[in-house]
């Protein structure tokens, strides 16, 4: 899929095979790197629940019904 990418791809990194992707397609697609696990300079992320986008706060997903736990936390930040 990624190969035949000509737009924008969005790259959950929170295990090393996705993390080896993005750095495999960066250079030439761009990329918005996303995680739950860890906090990213560059790209959205969710620990423990707090959505920022490049590092900087953008709101809580904590305590929301319809989105409890990691993998909708991955889901809001790939649709975010």
């Amino acid at each position: 899929i990624l190969e035949r990418t000509r737009g924008h791809c969005v790259i959950g990194v929170d295990d090393p095979a996705c993390r080896a992707l993005l750095d495999e397609f960066r250079p030439r697609i761009a990329c918005t790197a996303i995680s739950v696990e860890t906090d990213l300079p560059l790209g959205i992320g969710a620990r423990d629940g707090a959505i920022a986008e490049d590092g900087a706060p953008i709101g809580s997903l904590r305590g929301l019904a319809r989105l409890p736990g990691k993998h909708n936390w991955q889901n809001a930040c790939a649709a975010y």
